[in-house]
């Protein structure tokens, strides 16, 4: 069946198109005054948390949803262990988590537990994270386009959800 499949791979690119046309329309234009965000991964049950940096597939998705990466910034590739220094470094508007991640550390009080230094950047002092379903945030398959238009409205159109 692989005409199906190049099929549903060219309606999945021009649906993710589309939606990132749709995006454009919310994301502020310069730059400077996107969303600082980071991806923050964690099993606090664990004890793992790692930030996601560039060449990772979180960079992808927070560029594509109107986010501004700060990991090409303060130089994070990869996933790498989390540490305050990096945190605090990135001094993100917002983070981005899996929601079992989030779940597992105690939800967002219990993430500045564990984190402290966070209170230290905008997305702590403001309680800024962004839950996304674990099974679709980093799958990248036909559900793309939904995912892109959910983190995008959860960065810049939160009322509206």
């Amino acid at each position: 069946m692989p005409e199906l499949g190049r099929e549903l791979g060219e309606r999945t690119r021009a649906k993710i198109v589309e939606t990132e046309e749709s995006i454009a329309s919310i994301v502020p234009g310069s730059e400077t005054a996107r969303l600082r965000t980071v991806f923050l991964y964690a099993r606090g049950s664990a004890g793992v948390y790692y930030m996601f940096g560039q060449d990772s597939g979180a960079d992808e998705l927070i560029t594509a949803a109107g986010g501004y990466d700060v990991s090409t910034e303060v130089g994070w590739k990869g996933a790498k262990p989390a540490n305050d220094e990096g945190l605090i470094a990135a001094q993100p508007d917002v983070i981005v988590m899996m929601s079992k991640g989030l779940e597992s550390v105690g939800g967002v009080d219990g993430l500045l537990e564990k984190f402290p230094a966070l209170a230290q950047t905008p997305a702590g002092a403001n309680q800024r994270v962004v839950a996304m379903n674990d099974d679709l945030v980093l799958s990248f398959g036909t559900r793309t386009p939904a995912v892109l238009n959910a983190l995008a409205v959860a960065l810049y159109a939160p009322d509206a959800l």
